[in-house]
Formats: C-alpha cells, sequence, structure tokens
C-alpha cells in the first residue's frame, strides 16, 4: 500500500501523533516502508522491523567507531612522521567528537519515534545497546590509541585504514578545491569592478569635452590598478579569466591611447614645441628651448600630460611582458641562456618612448622641408640633426628623467631616447627620400651611375660620422670643437646604454640590397684606387724600416688599426701587400657600427674579401705568369720579382690567418651560420678559410715553379757530367795506392764515419777537386741560393731550398748512381768529392746537409767502402739458399736494415744497396 499523507486528527479522541507529509520522507524511507507495508496485516511486524533496524543501526554505530578510530590512528601517525598536522588532527577531532556525539540522540530518536507503537522490551534493549556500544567504543579506542597493549591488527582493519586515508586526502582536496573556488570569485568580482569603473571611466572621457586630463590620468591609473590585480593572478592558470580581462582592456586601452596622445599633442603646441630651428636673436647661437620657458601652469600642465601617456606605456609594456611570459609557460618556450642573450632580446622587442617621440614627430615635420633642399649635400641635413640633438639634450635629460624614473618605466633614458630618436629620424629621411633615388640612377652605367655612386658614398661618410657623434652624446662623452672639427670619444661598446641603438646608416644596413651595393661602391672605390697604386714599381718593392709607402706603411709595420701584428719586414713582403691589407682594414672598419653581426659579416664578404682575391688573381698571378713566359724563370732577376711575389702571399695569409682568430671576425662567423640556421659546417676555420687556401697554394705551386727552373738549370749546366759514365771507372791514373780509409773486414771492430762532413771524409777528400764539369752548375746554384735567400722571407726559402734537396738528391741517384755505370775506388771518391762539394752550397742553411740528401748521402757511403767491407755488406744482403727471398721473414730484414746501418746507410733499403753496390769494381778477397 502506497504511504499517503494525511492530516492530524484535532478530534477529542486523537491521541496519535500526525504522520509526516510525504515530500519531507526521504524516497529511501519512503520505499522501504511500501516495501515493509502492504497491506494491514504487515503491521503486526512492526516489532521485528524495528529491531532489525536497531541491529544496523548499532552496525552502523560499529562502523562509525572503526572509522573513527582509524581516522585517529591516521592522524597520530602523520603527526609523529610531519609534526606539521597538530591543529588540523585537534580539529579533526573535535569535529569527529561532535559527529559522534550529535548521532547518538539522533539515534536514539530514531529508535523511539519507530518503536512508539512497540512494546517496553524495545526500549530498554535500546538504552542497554547504547550502554554497550559507549563501553565497547572506550575500550576500542584505548586499544587503538595503545597497539603494544592489543592484538595485532588485521587485514580488514589496514584496508580501512588505506580507506580512511583517501577519504582524508579527497576532503583536503574537496576543501583545497572549495578554497580556489572562493579566491576565483573573489579575483573575479574584484577584476569586473576595476574593469567596469575602466570602462565607466574612458566612456566618460568620450562623452564630454572638458577636463580631458584629469579623466585621462583617472583612467590610466585604473587600467595600472587592473594589470596589477591581473598580474597576480596570471600564475594561477586562470588562462580564460586573463583573457577575458586582457580582451576588454584592449578594447579600452584602443580608445584611452589615442585620447591620451591627441591631448598631450595639444599640450605641447600650447607651450611653443616644436621649436624654431634658427637662433634667436637674444640668444645669440642659441636655439629657443620652450622647455625651459614655461610657466608654472603650463610646466604642471606637461608634466600630468606626460606623466600620463608614460605610465599608459609603462602598463602597456607590463601586460605585453606579462603575456609574452605566459605564453612561454603554455607552450614550453625556451628563455635565451645567457645574460647577453636575455639584454639583445629586451632591447629589440622594447619600444620607443612614446612622449619622446611626440617630441621629436613635429621637429622632424618642420625640419623636412630643409631637409629636402639638401638632397645633394647631406653634410647639412646632418649638422641640423645634431645641432637639436646637443642643444636640447641636456634639458631633456634633466626635467624628463625624472618624470620616465616616477612613472616605473624601467630602462628608459630620457637623454638616449632623445638622441637616437633623431637618430631614427635621419634614418627614416633617408630611407624615404634620399636613397631610393640613388639605388636607381646607380642602375645607370653613364655618368648619372658615377655621380649617384659619389654621393652615395659621401652619405655613408657623413652617416656614419653622424652616428659616432651621437652615440658618444648618448654616453655624455662628446669632447670639445676645437678649430672646427669635433673631436670625440670612439664608443666601441654600447652595453652601457640601457635601451636600443638606433642609427642612421641602419637605413642603408636594414635593406639586403642596399647593403650589398654599399659593400660594392666600398669595393669598386678601393680597388680603383688600388690598381693605380700597385701598377707602380714602387709598389713591388720590399720597403725597409725607415721608408714610409703612400702613408700606410712606416716603421715596417701596418697603421690602419694596427690589425697586422706582425712587422711588414718579417715577411720581406712588397709595399703593394701592405697597402692591400690596410685597404682591407679600412673597409672593415666601415662596418663596425653596424648593430647587427650578420649585416657585419654580408659587408665584410662583398666589399673587403674580394680585395684580397682580386689581388691574387689580378696582380700576382699574372705577373708570376709573364715572368714565367717571359723568361721562363731562368734569370735571377725573374726569380726575384716571383719570390717578391710569394713574400706578399704568405704576407697576406699570414694576416688572414691572424684577422680569423680575433674575436670580431669569429662573431661574424657563427652569425652567418645562425642565419643559415646550422646548414653550414664549421671545421674550425675562420671566414677567410678560402681565401687562405688560395694564397697556400698560390705559394705552393710558384715554389715547386721556382725549384722546378732551378734543377732544370742545374741538370743543363751539367749534362756532361750526368751522361759521362765511363769517368767513374777511371782507375785514377795509377792512384790505387791512394791513402784511402782502409777498413777492417770485422764491421764491430771500429766506428766509421758516418757523414761525408766528418774529419775522416774531409781529411781524405782534400786531396779530391772537384770535376770540372760540375763547377760551373755548382757556382750557379749557389748564387741562385744566395739571391733567394736574401728576397724570400724565411719560411719560403726554407720551403725552397728542402724541396730543392729532395729534387736534387733524387736527379744525382737516378742521373749517376743508379745509371749503369761501374765505379772504381778512385770514382767512387770523386763522386763523393763532388756531392761534398754540393753538400757546402747548403752548409750555411743547415748544420748536417746530408740529411735532406738522404738517399744520395748513403749511395756516397757505399760507393766508398772499403772492398772487403764491401764484399762482407753484400755478402750478408744475398738471400737465403734455404729460404727463397719470397719467404724471408721480418726478422731477417730488420737484422739486414741493422746491418746496413752499422756502415752509415740510414735509408736505403737492402734491394737499392745491392744495386748500388753491384755498380762497383770490386777486387777479388
Amino acid at each position: 500500500m502506497e504511504l499517503e499523507s494525511r492530516g492530524s486528527d484535532d478530534g477529542p479522541g486523537g491521541g496519535l501523533e500526525a504522520l509526516p507529509a510525504k515530500e519531507s520522507i526521504s524516497p529511501f524511507l519512503r520505499n522501504l516502508l511500501n516495501e515493509s507495508f502492504n497491506t494491514v496485516d504487515d503491521l503486526s511486524g512492526t516489532p521485528s522491523l524495528v529491531a532489525r533496524l536497531l541491529a544496523e543501526l548499532d552496525e552502523e554505530k560499529e562502523n562509525f567507531r572503526k572509522a573513527q578510530a582509524q581516522v585517529l590512528v591516521t592522524t597520530s601517525r602523520g603527526l609523529s612522521r610531519f609534526g606539521l598536522l597538530t591543529n588540523s588532527l585537534e580539529k579533526l577531532t573535535s569535529k569527529i567528537e561532535n559527529v559522534r556525539a550529535s548521532s547518538v540522540p539522533l539515534s536514539s530518536m530514531q529508535r523511539e519515534g519507530s518503536g512508539s507503537g512497540g512494546n517496553g522490551t524495545a526500549v530498554s534493549e535500546k538504552k542497554h545497546g547504547i550502554s554497550n556500544w559507549e563501553e565497547k567504543e572506550k575500550v576500542e579506542i584505548e586499544r587503538i590509541m595503545n597497539p603494544g597493549r592489543g592484538e595485532t591488527e588485521s587485514e580488514g582493519t589496514e584496508l580501512n585504514r588505506r580507506g580512511m586515508v583517501e577519504e582524508l586526502e579527497n576532503l583536503a582536496n574537496e576543501v583545497a578545491r572549495v578554497e580556489k573556488v572562493r579566491i576565483y570569485a573573489e579575483s573575479a568580482l574584484k577584476l569586473e569592478q576595476l574593469v567596469g569603473d575602466l570602462e565607466a571611466a574612458v566612456a566618460t572621457i568620450s562623452s564630454s569635452s572638458g577636463g580631458i586630463l584629469l579623466k585621462a590620468t583617472r583612467a590610466v591609473k585604473i587600467m595600472q590598478t587592473t594589470e596589477a590585480a591581473v598580474a597576480e593572478i596570471s600564475n594561477a592558470h586562470w588562462n580564460r579569466l586573463v583573457s577575458a580581462v586582457d580582451l576588454r582592456v584592449d578594447r579600452v586601452a584602443a580608445i584611452l591611447r589615442p585620447v591620451v596622445v591627441a591631448d598631450h599633442r595639444h599640450i605641447l603646441k600650447s607651450i611653443g614645441w616644436p621649436p624654431p630651428l634658427s637662433a634667436s636673436s637674444v640668444g645669440g647661437n642659441k636655439l629657443v628651448n620652450p622647455l625651459l620657458e614655461m610657466s608654472e601652469v603650463q610646466e604642471r600642465t606637461y608634466f600630468e600630460s606626460f606623466m600620463a601617456l608614460t605610465i599608459l606605456q609603462a602598463v602597456q609594456q607590463a601586460r605585453r611582458e606579462r603575456q609574452l611570459n605566459q605564453y612561454k609557460n603554455v607552450n614550453d618556450v625556451i628563455s635565451p641562456d645567457t645574460l647577453s642573450e636575455r639584454k639583445m632580446k629586451s632591447r629589440a622587442n622594447r619600444a620607443p618612448l612614446w612622449a619622446m617621440d611626440e617630441l621629436v614627430s613635429p621637429v622632424a615635420a618642420k625640419a623636412e622641408p630643409h631637409f629636402l633642399r639638401w638632397t645633394t649635400k647631406p653634410e647639412l641635413a646632418f649638422a641640423l640633426a645634431f645641432r637639436l640633438a646637443q642643444e636640447y639634450v641636456d634639458s631633456v635629460d634633466e626635467i624628463l628623467q625624472p618624470l620616465i624614473d616616477k612613472a616605473n618605466l624601467a630602462g628608459y633614458s630620457a637623454r638616449e631616447e632623445w638622441v637616437f630618436s633623431l637618430s631614427s629620424m635621419m634614418s627614416l629621411y633617408l630611407q624615404n627620400h634620399i636613397l631610393p633615388g640613388l639605388a636607381n640612377d646607380l642602375q645607370d652605367d653613364g655618368g648619372a651611375g658615377s655621380v649617384a655612386a659619389a654621393l652615395w658614398l659621401h652619405i655613408v661618410d657623413e652617416a656614419l660620422a653622424f652616428d659616432g657623434r651621437m652615440k658618444s652624446l648618448a654616453m655624455r662623452v662628446l669632447g670639445l670643437f676645437q678649430g672646427g672639427s669635433l673631436e670625440e670619444a670612439q664608443v666601441e661598446d654600447l652595453d652601457n646604454l640601457s635601451g636600443p641603438v638606433v642609427l642612421s646608416i641602419s637605413a642603408i644596413a636594414d635593406r639586403q640590397e642596399w647593403l650589398e651595393m654599399w659593400a660594392t661602391l666600398e669595393r669598386e672605390d678601393v680597388l680603383a684606387k688600388l690598381k693605380v697604386e700597385l701598377h707602380n714599381d714602387g709598389a713591388w718593392v720590399t720597403k725597409t724600416k725607415a721608408d714610409v709607402f703612400l702613408g700606410l706603411v712606416q716603421d715596417g709595420h701596418e697603421g690602419a688599426n694596427g690589425f697586422l701584428g706582425a712587422p711588414i719586414e718579417n715577411f720581406r713582403a712588397p709595399a703593394g701587400a701592405s697597402l692591400v691589407m690596410a685597404s682591407m682594414s679600412a673597409i672593415t672598419d666601415r662596418c663596425r657600427s653596424l648593430l647587427e653581426p650578420y649585416q657585419q659579416y654580408v659587408f665584410v664578404k662583398l666589399g673587403a674579401i674580394p680585395i684580397a682575391q682580386v689581388y691574387l688573381q689580378e696582380m700576382l698571378g699574372p705577373r708570376c705568369l709573364e715572368l714565367q713566359a717571359v723568361t721562363a724563370l731562368a734569370d735571377e732577376e725573374s726569380m726575384v720579382k716571383v719570390a717578391t711575389c710569394l713574400n706578399a702571399a704568405r704576407f697576406c695569409q699570414h694576416s688572414l690567418q691572424e684577422w680569423g682568430e680575433d674575436i670580431f671576425f669569429v662573431e661574424l662567423l657563427n652569425a652567418h651560420q645562425d642565419e643559415t640556421q646550422g646548414t653550414i659546417e664549421l671545421t674550425g676555420g675562420s671566414i677567410f678559410d678560402q681565401e687562405i687556401g688560395e694564397f697556400e697554394q698560390f705559394r705552393k705551386d710558384w715554389l715547386n715553379k721556382l725549384v722546378s727552373s732551378i734543377s732544370r738549370g742545374f741538370e743543363a749546366r751539367c749534362r756532361e757530367y750526368l751522361w759521362n759514365k765511363k769517368r767513374w771507372s777511371d782507375p785514377g791514373n795509377g792512384t790505387q795506392s791512394l791513402a784511402v780509409p782502409v777498413q777492417d773486414s770485422d764491421v764491430e771492430s771500429k766506428p766509421r764515419p758516418k757523414d761525408l762532413m766528418d774529419e775522416t771524409y774531409v781529411n781524405t777528400l782534400k786531396d779530391f777537386d772537384v770535376s770540372a764539369t760540375m763547377v760551373d752548375s755548382l757556382a750557379v746554384l749557389q748564387s741562385q741560393l744566395s739571391t733567394l735567400n736574401a728576397t724570400l722571407d724565411f719560411v719560403n726559402f726554407l720551403e725552397l731550398w728542402r724541396s730543392l734537396a729532395a729534387v736534387l738528391d733524387q736527379l744525382l741517384v737516378n742521373s749517376v748512381v743508379l745509371s749503369g755505370a761501374k765505379f772504381s775506388d778512385y770514382g767512387g771518391w770523386q763522386f763523393a768529392a763532388d756531392i761534398q762539394g754540393l753538400f757546402l752550397l747548403f752548409k750555411p742553411y743547415c748544420v748536417r746537409p746530408s740529411g735532406f740528401f738522404k738517399t744520395l748521402h748513403d749511395a756516397v757511403i757505399l760507393l766508398t767502402l772499403s772492398s772487403n767491407d764491401a764484399h762482407t755488406l753484400l755478402q750478408a744482403l744475398q738471400p737465403s739458399p734455404v729460404k727463397p727471398r719470397e719467404q724471408t721473414d721480418m726478422a731477417k730484414d730488420k737484422s739486414l736494415i741493422d746491418i746496413s746501418r752499422r756502415f752509415g746507410v740510414r735509408k736505403l733499403d737492402p734491394v737499392t744497396i745491392r744495386k748500388v753496390l753491384s755498380c762497383r769494381m770490386l777486387s777479388k778477397t
């Protein structure tokens, strides 16, 4: 039967309590009653239902007690481990006690209500159950609080404990979530109020015409407060709330900034800005300065307007930085690691000072008509811009810098902003009005192109000088005018500047095609002058310390910026080589003012480096080829001219190697690699690797040609000496009794001479003269070596004579010793005398010349051995009859080498030794 709600019986006989309304009964209770009382007869089972409910209630109380005990255990353990949950444990315990205390009366009431129609036994059982439950609870709590006194916990207790820990964690998370919701709600309400006030303030400005400055200032301050509130919650990951606020603030800022700017411009006009560009009659040469002539009211109004615009910019900058940081965090963007990179990034991303732009813009508009009249006289435009910067920089710094600091606009300097705003003005003037027309004229190959090129370079000269003075002015290191010229400090390190540096030369450097055009013009201009100088004979003369050539080489050092570390006389290079490197250094200095390393790389690659290539390909190479074609390098004069070119090549090579190690060029190479995104593989080289390799290859090629020419001449002059093989078998006209050193047959008995320059050979060979057919060749060779030694630098000459020694060594061995001739004892010693004469030519250049004629030296040793020693060595080198030659092991070969070394033979292998010994006419022992 369905449970229905009925009203109370108000009659006199009504003793039953009215049933509760159907809607007030929980669904669980309704289902229970409907299932238990379907008919009237079911009412008799009410006592059993009450008993069952009481039993279930006791069971639930028992579970609650266990849960309470587990909470106490878990809490006590956490407290003992961390020591930070004491207060939380007390609060939690008190809450549990409150729940327990409140649950007992509720259970009693439910029992009484449920058993009101039963007998007194149920009430007695209820009271007894409560008493027993309280007793059991006290015992169980005591057991849990003192676990050592009771029995061990069961597996079920452990599971219940874990369940309670999870429930506590969920409870803590829920509490934290509720706290976050509360904070979120409070923050959202606060931001809603601030944004509403901001929108209302801006709406007030738009709807009224008076008091704009005061209302705009109030709106800017509200916007500043709003940004501070947003910044506080920006790390809470409430991205939707922050985005919603930013969207509404962006809409307001789009309306607020034009209003503030327009009002600021109106105030500037009211104080007389921009000033006249001509000097006042009262002040003499001084320009009128409205910033110093403001009344008190004008000054207060201008300061308030300046502060409003500056604070607005500070707020916008803070918003941009916050949004950028938020974007990096969301997208996991890695910020620059080094301090210099972070500083460079912050400078690049920082906007110019708005209030300073409002000062410079009307000045630029007023100066533009004058600039347009001076298109062919850029020096006048730069002079006017510099005078404006110099006249007002101090007043701007003194008046406006405190306002910038008060607005908390970090990293801004009024002095720098004023100076570089005027530099930016000149850059825009060149970029918009001057350079496009010149770039078009440069495409003309006629007179217009040459005039445009000259004007372009003149503008570059003026821009570079202007930028240097402006940088000095920004850093307060400007000197004084002396005799019409400005003495200024060189400003290379710009790290002391707080903001980005703006240069007028950036008008050219910021456009790739103009930058390449500038570098090409610089290169062509230098090459045109350089070729004229290099065609003079004086450019190919080696200068001494006392000489001065073209004003660039003095005291043996290169005078352009001190780039060349080594004195030019150390390389014996002609003055033209120093002129070439000085020209490259001068062009490189032209791009040092550029702010981007990659721009400097492009300029150096197109402007400076090709000069070295032109010098090598059009000067050194053709000059040497011309000499080779005319004289085949047969005379010493031609050799000297080629040697001069070799010295010039090595001087340029060494200079480029030193430059490549300079930090400036290393940074250029790194910038090029960064620009190409690592597609270029660096192997520890430099930006001049190609040119260094070309100079090195030129030196090697022409050194080899010199060696080849000298060796061919030597061979031609001693042709009779090389071809006459019969002369070596001459017995010496009965001089067999010549006192030659006779050695014992025992190789170990006595040390033997190891070199033709040893005393034993010297004493023996003093009775021999150099062959007449070889005297002329040795004389010419000595003269050539002496001349080249006086002309070539140390390294070039060292490589030359060593290469020449190797060539002559192979020539004489192959043409004389191994040519099929037979050597008598006399013939061997005569050959030794000739070779000793050859060694004496190289004696001034090394201690032991025989070390560079190793094959020839060993052959002479073998040809001058006594017959006994020759037979002994030859017998030792014979292959074993037991084993074939190809089966001879390495130990046998090593022993042969050791035996040959005992006789002074160091280079020749056993096979060649046998060939040389077979050329001797040995007497039988």
